[in-house]
């Protein structure tokens, strides 16, 4: 079943969930912890390996994490040091005034995808340039808008 903690519970040996674990306050796990779910409102990790992990709150991570299966967040994930992939990453499509990838301090710059083998660039939510797939290589379109 769940595990429900109210303050906290630190974990420092190896610990499995069939379920879930509900976190009332913070939980820090500085060995292996496998097999969960996250609800509540801050889980706190330094390190942890999970099989698939379901968050639906807030959730830092204070040195390395390892997801051999799925990671699916309800929420926003913040990244403090950047983020590396090993394989594809997947964004929005997103638009011009809401580009797929976008920058914190500017959200309304960035790439989207208008169309299918489309790659447009947007500066404050305006069309600048499009690279798109032509019979003959790359179709450059820049905008004067």
């Amino acid at each position: 079943g769940s595990s429900v903690f109210r303050e906290g519970i630190t974990v420092t040996g190896v610990s499995n969930f069939v379920s879930g674990i509900v976190v009332g306050n913070n939980i820090t796990v500085t060995g292996t912890i496998s097999g969960t779910t996250v609800t509540g409102e801050t889980a706190t990790f330094t390190t942890g390996q999970f099989n698939d992990l379901y968050i639906d709150d807030i959730f830092i991570v204070g040195d390395n994490l390892t997801v051999s299966g799925d990671l699916n967040v309800s929420g926003e994930v913040y990244l403090q040091s950047g983020l590396t992939s090993r394989d594809q990453a997947f964004f929005a499509s997103g638009d011009q005034t809401n580009p797929g990838i976008a920058f914190i301090d500017d959200a309304n710059t960035g790439l989207y995808s208008s169309a299918g083998d489309v790659l447009d660039i947007t500066a404050g939510a305006s069309r600048k340039v499009t690279i798109s797939s032509g019979t003959y290589g790359a179709v450059l379109t820049i905008w004067g808008n």
